[in-house]
């Protein structure tokens, strides 16, 4: 099955997992991080359409019947939203995920840049504890405190170690001293996908989050072969209008669906 959507195949990008084309659809596998909900997934051609839930929900205990510690189930397509036959799903305690995938080419600063932000690359063990910290602060209040310290771990562990390639850089911006937002940013070809881009919560409302995309979009941009950002942000959070007022235009929507353990 080859992937239309410019967000999905640049998600498979970041991913350290094994692909699985059955012609109908993908397998998205990652032995290593199985609590990451969307890196261990099934990905169809289309949304669901009539009664496909069970038929969906076989395919994936099937294909993860193996990966023991995989206890969720995620779903994505690569085109088209969802229609009514998402129902079924969210009645029995799946969620929605729906994003946006923004791309630039250029960007411009923001209107009201930080003028008092320092932003440098990340390198040392205490800095990227502090980008430990902001994610852990950020997460979605649903998600338990021990389980998701392990997913963070593994996530960010993969991360660092393609920044650690040379396939990408991860920034973090800085008052007074303390670190109050970060990002990383990793080139595919001649793209450049945005990776969690995060503003601690007594930071928000300063303009930390748009100088510091413009910072890294700017230096990504400056690097030979690169002439496309890609940035993915929630649909109902503000985050994206940030993105936009730098120079990033929406293109897409993805849509996923996703059922976790809960406490």
């Amino acid at each position: 099955m080859q992937l239309q959507s410019l967000g999905l195949s640049s998600d498979l990008s970041l991913l350290d997992a094994d692909v699985i084309d059955r012609g109908a659809y993908l397998v998205v596998r990652s032995p290593k991080e199985p609590n990451f909900y969307w890196g261990n997934l099934v990905v169809f051609s289309k949304p669901p359409q009539g009664q496909v839930k069970d038929a969906w929900e076989a395919i994936f205990a099937r294909e993860f019947a193996d990966l023991a510690d995989v206890k969720h189930q995620t779903f994505a397509w690569d085109v088209g939203g969802g229609d009514a036959s998402l129902q079924r799903f969210l009645d029995d305690g799946y969620e929605e995920e729906r994003t946006v995938v923004l791309t630039a080419s250029e960007v411009c600063p923001p209107r009201h840049p930080n003028q008092d932000l320092e932003i440098r690359v990340l390198e040392s063990d205490s800095e990227w504890n502090e980008v430990a910290e902001s994610q852990f602060e950020s997460r979605d209040p649903e998600h338990e405190e021990e389980s998701y310290r392990v997913f963070l771990q593994g996530r960010l562990a993969a991360l660092r170690a393609r920044v650690d390639a040379g396939q990408g850089d991860w920034y973090g911006a800085y008052l007074g001293g303390r670190q109050v937002g970060n990002l990383g940013v990793f080139r595919n070809g001649s793209s450049a996908r945005f990776q969690v881009v995060v503003t601690r919560p007594e930071a928000r409302r300063q303009g930390v989050c748009g100088t510091l995309v413009h910072y890294a979009s700017e230096r990504t941009l400056a690097q030979p072969g690169v002439e496309r950002l890609i940035m993915v942000a929630d649909t109902e959070y503000h985050a994206a209008r940030i993105y936009e007022s730098v120079g990033f235009a929406a293109t897409e929507t993805l849509v996923g669906l996703c059922r976790w353990p809960r406490s």
